[in-house]
């Protein structure tokens, strides 16, 4: 019974130490996990910070874009505006010199120099 009961230790002593073993690659496996859940979530924090960075840099150049598109249009409809005086007023002058000459016609078929 003796040679059974040291063959009993040295099983509990072998689990023992097994169990010791096992702990500490558990300890040091949760470790490992702990430090890569801290690298990436330092990681994630900065890869936000660079998104939210891009993000007003992209917002700044679509209001940068949208004001150099209104001063556009309102340049634009300043000189169509413009355009329409001015071609207005070439029917204007078109008009009395062709009524002018129809005049000059005139005078010239009545016999007035």
């Amino acid at each position: 019974m003796t040679e059974r009961l040291d063959r009993i230790e040295q099983i509990l002593e072998a689990l023992a130490a097994s169990q010791e073993r096992s702990q500490g690659q558990i300890e040091q496996l949760a470790t490992s996990v702990q430090v890569s859940i801290q690298e990436s979530a330092s990681d994630v924090v900065s890869m936000i910070g660079s998104l939210g960075h891009d993000i007003d840099a992209l917002s700044s150049n679509v209001n940068a874009y949208i004001a150099q598109s209104t001063a556009f249009l309102a340049a634009e409809q300043r000189d169509r505006s413009e355009f329409r005086q001015q071609m207005v007023g070439l029917q204007t002058e078109t008009r009395n010199i062709l009524r002018e000459l129809a005049d000059l016609r005139r005078q010239q078929s009545n016999g007035s120099p």
